[in-house]
């Protein structure tokens, strides 16, 4: 008797075993149906019957039993950093969620599958929360890339995304093309972080190419327009920008200009409209005869009198190209009370290291307090 209730309670256990789940997610996590069929840097890959597997990014893995334990394993402290990097990040710790995210990215850039979008996105969104718009374009191709490339489908849990990248486009409302000249910007131009592969066909391969050559047009490296061959909206969109911004032919420059009409247009987005100020704004700024230049700094003004509140690093970008073309223009007084403005209510934009913009010292901070440009006088 003593011996059959051994065998029962054996049995008991075994099957209280074969109950638990062969993979544990973390949190709240939606666990797939069906069973493992693959491990591998990507994540889990879960197949229910004959329907496509779907992938489990690691930072939602707790644990996995069963005959995949032992491949897992070797992931699984990758899986707890990339855990901590996201819990840090969505309790609104930055400082201690970007190294994380830093160290992970450099070990897994060119991995394409879900956990390495997931990083990646992760570290643009530190990035874009410290204002580090240059240092922020790498990982958001890396992410535009594993989106483009991966043919599996992923457990999605990025709630953040609606509100840092346009669903239609692929873009980023806080990072345009359009660069603030600086040692950042240099980097980016040329310090290798970020590579374009032609043929440029893809969305995320035309934008690489067009955010590489704006900044290096701002850091004044020449460099042809790429040939980008990609047809889609946002492409078009980011194109006639760069265009506008950087092409040496005046014909050409206008021709973009033309282009970016529609997007002026109220019922555009809030955001298309701001880019689309600032980069018809900044284009008219090369033009050779001043009435068109004081028009550009009209234009430019537009952006921070309409989208401050929403867009305040564009409207810091905007308030820096109006206070330099205002000195080119002979306006020293309106360039100073425009920097005034500048350091005052955009303290730490990039932009308030712009040389054109430190040399003046620490006047402009001195009159700020004394005599700030009414927000009323900007929209005029």
């Amino acid at each position: 008797m003593i011996r059959l209730g051994c065998i029962a309670a054996i049995a008991l256990t075994a099957a209280a075993r074969a109950d638990e789940p062969i993979l544990t997610l973390r949190g709240r996590a939606t666990l797939p149906p069906g069973v493992i069929v693959a491990v591998s840097s990507d994540g889990i890959a879960v197949r229910d019957g004959g329907a496509s597997p779907v992938v489990v990014p690691w930072d939602t893995v707790l644990a996995v039993r069963g005959e995949h334990a032992a491949i897992a394993e070797a992931y699984m402290p990758m899986a707890e950093r990339a855990w901590r990097a996201r819990a840090r990040l969505e309790r609104g710790d930055v400082p201690g969620a970007e190294p994380l995210f830093e160290e992970l990215f450099e070990s897994m850039h060119d991995n394409r599958g879900p956990t390495g979008e997931r990083i990646a996105f992760g570290l643009l969104r530190c990035r874009l929360a410290r204002s580090a718009q240059s240092l922020a374009v790498a990982p958001w191709i890396t992410w535009l890339r594993a989106r483009e490339s991966s043919g599996t489908p992923a457990v999605r849990a990025d709630t953040a995304l609606g509100s840092v990248v346009d669903a239609e486009t692929g873009l980023v409302a806080d990072l345009p093309p359009l660069w603030v000249p600086g040692p950042a910007v240099r980097v980016l131009a040329t310090g290798g972080s970020l590579t374009a592969r032609a043929p440029y066909s893809t969305r995320a391969e035309a934008y690489a190419a067009l955010y590489l050559h704006a900044a290096r047009a701002a850091s004044r490296v020449e460099a042809e327009m790429p040939a980008v061959t990609s047809r889609e909206p946002g492409v078009e969109f980011v194109l006639h920008i760069v265009t506008a911004t950087t092409a040496t032919d005046t014909a050409a420059r206008a021709a973009a200009r033309a282009s970016l009409a529609p997007f002026l247009d109220p019922s555009a987005p809030s955001w298309q409209q701001a880019w689309a100020r600032l980069g018809v704004g900044r284009s008219l700024l090369m033009e050779p005869d001043d009435s068109a230049r004081r028009l550009g700094v009209i234009e430019l003004l537009t952006v921070p009198a309409s989208f401050e509140r929403e867009l305040p690093y564009l409207a810091g970008i905007a308030l820096a190209d109006a206070a330099v073309a205002l000195e080119s223009l002979g306006d020293a007084g309106g360039a100073s009370r425009l920097r005034a403005e500048l350091l005052t209510r955009f303290a730490g934009h990039p932009a308030c290291d712009w040389d054109a913009i430190r040399r003046h010292g620490e006047a402009p901070r001195e009159q700020a307090a004394a005599d700030p440009l009414p927000t009323e006088t900007v929209r005029r």
